[in-house]
């Protein structure tokens, strides 16, 4: 398994940086009444920064919870929506509540976005809609209206050092202080890139082999 599937953090504890919104939605889950939890949460940021873990770890903390990930990207279109309203017209089997992960959020089209805007102006107390984006400025105002927000950003040089150096003493990866300079830099505060550059020149010698394979590894990410 690759490292950074591997090392995905799945809880609040394990994430590196942003620690603002870590500790809000930290705080957000300790109040005595869970029912003023926002039905509707958008995460929005940078690609490769943890929103769909974010999403992910906040479903998890919703009790006796039914999770569907849906990625906009590969279902952009108003029968998707229509889909979604209709299976929330009564609670899942065996579940108390339903929690949707919405991908690309943004690629979605103004259609399925309208009609989306139904049910978020509406939302039954048993669903919960977390919603990802790398580009809010796509989705329409009145559903980011809807949204209680959280922005993620890239990890500062000192976290994502901290990061692949608990992943490389994990691994048991010895890794040169070169190695570690090019993966910080080559990764421009995204974890993601980080450990799939780590996984990826972990056994090269070659500092130039090493920084080749970092930048094919930035672009197949």
């Amino acid at each position: 398994m690759s490292l950074h599937v591997f090392y995905r953090p799945e809880d609040f504890s394990e994430i590196y940086g942003n620690k603002a919104v870590v500790n809000s939605l930290i705080n957000l889950f300790e109040k005595e009444d869970k029912d003023k939890i926002p039905h509707v949460i958008l995460l929005e940021g940078p690609y490769g920064c943890g929103k769909t873990t974010l999403a992910r770890i906040i479903c998890s903390k919703i009790e006796k919870t039914l999770l569907i990930e849906l990625n906009a990207a590969n279902t952009r279109g108003i029968d998707t929506i229509r889909e979604i309203i209709d299976l929330s017209k009564g609670k899942p089997l065996g579940y108390k509540n339903t929690c949707y992960i919405m991908d690309e959020t943004h690629q979605l089209s103004k259609d399925a976005q309208n009609a989306f805007l139904k049910i978020l102006e509406d939302t039954p107390n048993y669903i919960y809609f977390l919603l990802c984006t790398t580009d809010s400025q796509k989705i329409i105002p009145t559903i980011l209206n809807r949204c209680a927000r959280y922005r993620v950003s890239k990890l500062r040089d000192g976290e994502i050092r901290e990061l692949i150096l608990d992943v490389a003493d994990l691994e048991k990866i010895d890794l040169s202080d070169e190695k570690l300079k090019l993966i910080i830099q080559a990764a421009n505060g995204i974890p993601r890139s980080a450990l799939i550059i780590l996984d990826q020149i972990k056994n090269i010698d070659s500092l130039e082999d090493c920084g080749q394979i970092a930048l094919d590894c930035l672009f197949e990410d």
